[in-house]
């Protein structure tokens, strides 16, 4: 099982922009972090606690998946001694690596942990190593060049497929693992499996300390294995919340050898995410065995917290496509899109109490209105005052989407002043953006990375750094729509300066497309006069334009043309002699044009195509003398009038 459920796709990310513009080094699309060929999948990002970020990803090149990690500093630059195209923490192309997991050493290194695949003659068989990179990128003294092999205890199966449950730092600078195995499979009979969880921590010169398991391996009736959520305690230990598909019970316990036993919990869980808070108490999010998302408030042993209710507080949402984040004093951040199918994405902010914070709808929150449309995964990230970043992938541009969105709901509830309802565009780029995943540095700044296919040639990771508040970008407000049958005239008033606009069009409801670009006049004007319309359709218009650092698009102004009627004018002359007439028809009956003079007696007459709309006829006047006549139109038994003189 891959840790974050990352499909494979290009990897981009993008702070969540400012009103401040973007730093030289990071390009408005984003900083190109991978160079090489092949697919890439994102498989951890997290802050190294200096303001700077480590990136794992795996590549798929030559047909072997690698593990490559990469430090990103806040100026867009790479850490000194990192290469351009990432680190490998293992040498060589053989065996296949993949489900690559990192966290920070403490000292502006890290360690990185994956599973490899080594096949034998008849089978192939899965193991986890761990390395450790050093803040210069390069592999730390007395650690082997091909990783470490660790929780060797737990799988000596052949058939055994670890998976990296989780991977901690605690206080003496030891890093720990947490494996989930499942082994066996159905082979000439009956299908049978064994699962375990192992435990290994090693010491910062590459010394083993512990490696044990902490559920010894029981046969199950099908492919499942424990779960597991686990927090550092502060110190060198672990807090442990286990499912055990052997016994169907679940335990809380506090680990430092493995060998302390667990605590049964009052209620049945399957543990998904562990946090300790600033008093010691554990806050953890967890699904019922009935499939109910709930918020657990614990003492160390598992007991609820003063005031929290023993079975928990059930969540107002099914337990898919969510995104979830707590902070240490015990507020916790939920999105979610329910149903999955839903066109709406909605969060909730949570009191350590169990209860909805004031102003919050109990129900959720509608992170984005129309004409957002939200499809797959999305994330959230606390801002440190109480609010909360969201990012979504959104599929409202039906020519460039998926596309990813993004809001700053503030600490009420309510969406951050100046920003749009259905969020601001933090990526429009060609190809599918989704997925998106959201971390915060030291500094407060908000990254959000997703894959991406906007590359032709491969997948490729990206990366964007800006300030961390949300952008502010300037408004226009549509000043002026009107529409003939053959123009419509539009004008926009901008709230700031811009120095360009793009003035987009689409056609009832079609794929929109750039009709001219613009510098806006005085008092922030701009005007467009469109004459390529068509009477009775339906069009919509918007601008486009960079507003501090980040693209603007204005909601659509839909303008209905008017459907004609009958109706003839005379347009300018386009030589001596000659008549130049336009015709409007409102159906497409056959229709026919007459010149008559004084007398009546009838000069020309010319056949007219039976097409709805405008028409342009030409009449060669050069044999007629100088008089007053009159052009007269008819079909379907209606005809229109107009009179003119015929001069040399």
């Amino acid at each position: 099982m891959r840790f974050g459920g990352f499909s494979p796709w290009a990897i981009s990310a993008t702070l969540l922009l400012g009103s401040h513009p973007a730093f030289a080094a990071w390009p408005p699309d984003g900083l190109q972090v991978s160079t090489a060929s092949g697919d890439e999948s994102l498989e951890t990002v997290v802050a190294d606690g200096s303001d700077a970020i480590f990136v794992c990803w795996s590549a798929r090149g030559s047909g072997r998946r690698q593990i490559l990690v990469q430090r990103l500093l806040p100026d867009g630059s790479i850490s000194a001694g990192w290469p351009v195209g990432g680190v490998a923490p293992a040498s060589g192309l053989d065996p296949p690596r993949d489900v690559g997991r990192v966290v920070p050493d403490g000292l502006g290194g890290c360690f990185v942990a994956w599973t490899e695949t080594v096949h034998g003659p008849f089978e192939a068989s899965v193991y986890v190593r761990l390395q450790r990179l050093t803040s210069t990128g390069v592999r730390a003294p007395g650690w082997p060049s091909e990783g470490l092999a660790v929780a060797t205890g737990g799988f000596s199966d052949t058939f055994s497929i670890p998976d990296l449950a989780g991977l901690f730092l605690t206080a003496d600078g030891s890093c720990v693992l947490i494996i989930s195995w499942m082994s066996g499979g159905c082979h000439d009979g009956p299908c049978s499996y064994n699962a375990g969880l192992s435990l290994a921590r090693v010491n910062p010169s590459g010394t083993i300390l512990v490696d044990t398991s902490l559920e010894r391996s029981c046969a199950v009736t099908s492919a499942v294995t424990f779960t597991s959520a686990a927090c550092t305690d502060g110190g060198i230990g672990l807090y442990l919340c286990t499912y055990s598909p052997c016994t169907g019970q679940s335990h809380i316990r506090h680990v430092v050898t493995g060998s302390e036993p667990g605590l049964a919990l009052p209620v049945t869980v399957l543990p998904q995410i562990l946090t300790r808070l600033t008093d010691g108490t554990l806050l953890a999010r967890a699904r019922l065995t009935s499939g109910t998302p709930t918020m657990f408030h614990w003492n160390p042993d598992g007991t609820p917290a003063p005031g929290a209710p023993a079975t928990g507080v059930p969540l107002p949402f099914l337990d898919s496509y969510w995104s979830y984040a707590a902070d240490a004093a015990g507020t916790s951040f939920h999105a979610w899109r329910n149903p999955p199918t839903s066109s709406e994405v909605r969060a909730l902010r949570i009191g350590p109490n169990g209860e909805a914070a004031t102003g919050w709808d109990p129900a959720g929150v509608l992170v984005a209105g129309p004409p957002a449309t939200p499809v797959e995964r999305h994330s959230i990230a606390p801002d440190g005052s109480g609010g909360v970043h969201v990012v979504w992938g959104d599929a409202r541009n039906t020519v460039t989407g998926p596309d990813l969105f993004a809001t700053h709901l503030m600490a009420d509830g309510s969406v951050h002043p100046g920003l749009p309802n259905a969020g601001y565009p933090l990526c429009e780029a060609s190809g599918n953006q989704r997925s998106p995943s959201l971390v915060t540095l030291e500094s407060g700044v908000v990254i959000a990375i997703w894959q991406d296919g906007r590359s032709e040639a491969g997948f490729d990771i990206y990366a964007q750094r800006l300030p961390a508040d949300p952008p502010v970008p300037a408004q226009a407000s549509l000043a002026r729509a009107e529409a003939s049958a053959d123009r419509v005239s539009l004008e926009w008033r901008l709230s700031e300066p811009v120095a360009e606009v793009a003035i987009e069009r689409s056609r009832d409801g079609e794929a929109w497309e750039e009709l001219a670009r613009v510098a806006p006049g005085s008092l922030g004007r701009v005007v467009y006069v469109d004459t390529d319309v068509r009477p009775g359709e339906s069009l919509g218009y918007r601008l486009a334009f960079v507003s501090d650092g980040t693209q603007v698009r204005t909601p659509p102004a839909w303008v209905d043309v008017p459907a004609v009627s009958l109706a003839l004018r005379v347009l300018a002359s386009p030589a001596r002699g000659r008549l130049a007439v336009e015709l409007s028809l409102p159906s497409d009956e056959p229709a026919r044009l007459e010149l008559v003079d004084v007398t009546g007696r009838q000069r020309r007459a010319v056949d007219v195509r039976g097409e709805a709309g405008l028409q342009r006829v030409e009449l060669d006047l050069a044999d007629i003398e100088p008089s007053v006549a009159w052009l007269r139109l008819r079909q379907r038994g209606e005809s229109r009038t107009l009179r003119l003189a015929i001069t040399r």
